[in-house]
């Protein structure tokens, strides 16, 4: 029987899998599922945490606040005593972005005077300082993040950046705040204002979680990045518990497809670190897929035959490229006329795979996360070892020996694909 503790949503599958993994860290018995489930799911056994993937960071707002809201009753109905809004660690969110009205709704559904705005994740260079974002160690609208092709970041304030999208006041707490404040004066103090109110709390390295987990623990909702879920969820478990084991994690022989969307400064290094070992590459070239109606079929068929022609244990397609090259492309052929094909050639390719007998797909990109789980139609995943932070092995449920690794495009270190493949050999622990 379920014991649920906390429930996660995530606005991307690959921000989901994020705050799966960092949740699991605290010795929670961890799922994770893809969208709201049917009426008659039963969730396994013992799961003390359940995280549901959305897709909800770009879509209309109206449609995101919708789904949002969803997942929340089901969380609750299902007995969950806190809820996590969980979005990306650069906030990812323009001046018509979800963030805001999202987080808006909930705190009105539920009459909620207050929450956090906390997407810090030290352990991948993000902090928050004084309420800005850095990079490691740069202003957000100064990274690469503002070339993003969705979310082009423009600002590094989070007051400034919610003040675009949110109804109400941020309220910074600085590092000397979280040492000294208690929670009681922070509810009376949102109280006092007669209106709702963010808190954007100093999230510099571990010592700070562990302030801000203590102050905000017994929240009802609470929004952020996956940094602060550790420490969070130490609070809904016992002291002593130990991590828990997926009773998948095993190591496991079979060929790897690696799938690379992304266009983050970070995926490209990854696919050059790929190359230069000595892997197997296949570019995918997006203008192909416009030749002519029957365009994608043709490039998907034709992308088969390459990777069986390698005849090697892993093969990385990828369609990643430079933010000029990117721009280019969509101005030629519309931005989500390019992203839907792509996607959608990707999420193809990995269903063939596994029907060939594939049991490790790894992606890189949210996006393209998303199109490759709902391809796979598994209900949901059981959570295992951590790659790199943010990004476990997950073992689809129904699925038999399959292994996924889906991480955001600027998650893990250089050398991250020859990684994943050995930890899902069992090579590396």
């Amino acid at each position: 029987m379920a014991n649920l503790k906390f429930g996660c949503f995530g606005d991307d599958f690959t921000g989901a899998s994020d705050a799966a993994s960092f949740i699991k860290k605290a010795g929670l018995k961890t799922i994770l599922l893809n969208n709201v489930p049917a009426e008659d799911f039963v969730i396994p056994e013992d799961t003390e945490a359940v995280v549901i993937a959305l897709k909800i960071r770009t879509i209309p707002v109206a449609e995101a606040v919708d789904a949002a809201l969803k997942a929340c009753d089901w969380l609750l109905k299902q007995g969950a005593h806190h809820l996590y809004y969980k979005y990306c660690s650069t906030f990812d969110s323009t001046d018509e972005g979800n963030i805001g009205p999202i987080t808006d709704a909930i705190m009105e559904k539920y009459n909620l005077s207050s929450t956090i705005l906390c997407p810090a994740l030290p352990v991948n260079g993000r902090q928050v300082r004084n309420g800005h974002l850095y990079v490691n160690g740069i202003p957000l609208h100064e990274t690469h993040m503002r070339f993003h092709p969705l979310t082009p970041m423009k600002s590094s304030s989070i007051p400034e950046l919610m003040s675009k999208q949110g109804k109400y006041k941020c309220v910074v707490l600085t590092k000397e705040e979280l040492e000294t404040q208690n929670a009681t004066a922070l509810k009376l103090f949102a109280d006092s204002l007669n209106q709702k109110v963010y808190f954007v709390p100093d999230y510099n390295d571990e010592e700070d979680a562990i302030n801000i987990a203590k102050l905000f623990h017994d929240a009802k909702f609470l929004t952020g990045g996956s940094g602060i879920l550790t420490e969070l969820c130490k609070h809904c478990s016992c002291a002593e518990q130990a991590a828990s084991v997926a009773k998948n994690d095993e190591p496991r022989t079979s060929r790897a497809l690696l799938l690379a969307g992304s266009c983050s400064a970070v995926t490209l290094k990854q696919i050059q670190c790929f190359a230069a070992n000595g892997g197997n590459l296949v570019k995918i070239n997006p203008q192909d897929l416009f030749a002519c109606e029957a365009a994608p079929t043709e490039v998907l068929e034709q992308l088969w035959e390459k990777v069986q022609a390698l005849n090697t244990p892993s093969i990385l397609l990828y369609s990643s490229a430079e933010p000029e090259q990117v721009a280019a492309m969509q101005d030629k052929y519309g931005k989500e006329a390019v992203s839907s094909r792509l996607e959608q050639l990707m999420a193809k390719m990995a269903l063939k795979a596994t029907h060939a007998g594939w049991q490790k797909i790894i992606v890189a990109g949210g996006e393209t996360s998303g199109a490759v789980t709902e391809a796979l139609e598994a209900p949901g995943y059981e959570i295992g070892a951590e790659i790199a932070p943010g990004v476990p092995i997950m073992y689809p449920l129904g699925k038999g020996g399959l292994q996924l690794a889906l991480k955001s495009g600027n998650f893990g270190s250089e050398n991250f694909f020859n990684e994943a493949i050995a930890m899902m050999n069992g090579d590396k622990q």
